[in-house]
């Protein structure tokens, strides 16, 4: 059971990484749209500090 909190935990930076290889696989942007780099970074952030939050959580019960 603790396996599968730990699993749920990294569920959103999974999901965020699969949302960056859909845009690109679909050609929903393209290398050359404006402030690409940036919005990819705050993808990642976003699902890495959900990620950090549910797993500081599951530690604290």
């Amino acid at each position: 059971m603790r396996n599968f909190k730990k699993v749920m935990a990294l569920l959103p930076f999974i999901v965020s990484m699969y949302f960056l290889y859909f845009l690109e696989k679909a050609e929903i942007w393209s290398p050359e749209m404006p402030h690409r780099d940036k919005i990819t970074i705050v993808i990642l952030i976003l699902g890495m500090g959900i990620s950090f939050y549910l797993l500081s959580a599951i530690k604290k019960k």
